[in-house]
């Protein structure tokens, strides 16, 4: 069985991306990742980033777009990941399930911990962006 995830990559003015770092009871604990989540069976990978964002940070996405679909096997299960590039929004990142929150510059992403389904969406982000 293939998993849907659907993610947020976040842009604010200047020019960082919001990550978050998972707790330490969730699969791949203790690494970054970008605001996201499971895609619900009664839900589109759209819809299920706009309410993710919301639930996982309290930002409301108003400009954003599909940016990648990457699927990913680990060991123990396959994931489809959805991607989507949100470049306004409204409200102030803030963590509402506990986990701290950082905003970083692009070219630093690489210098963090992701789990390795989040490694080649890292490099498509620095080659958009530089």
């Amino acid at each position: 069985m293939i998993i849907k995830i659907s993610i947020a990559i976040v842009i604010n003015e200047q020019q960082e991306i919001l990550i978050s770092l998972r707790n330490g009871d969730l699969h791949q604990c203790d690494k970054w990742e970008f605001p996201g989540g499971k895609v619900d069976n009664d839900e589109t990978p759209e819809n299920a980033m706009l309410r993710e964002l919301k639930e996982e940070v309290g930002l409301e996405a108003t400009q954003y777009h599909f940016f990648k679909c990457l699927d990913h096997k680990y060991l123990d299960r396959s994931l489809s990941l959805y991607f989507f590039w949100v470049n306004q929004y409204i409200g102030i990142a803030k963590s509402r399930i506990n986990q701290p929150l950082k905003w970083v510059k692009i070219d630093e992403l690489a210098t963090f911990d992701f789990p390795a389904a989040n490694k080649k969406i890292i490099t498509a982000i620095q080659k958009r962006c530089m």
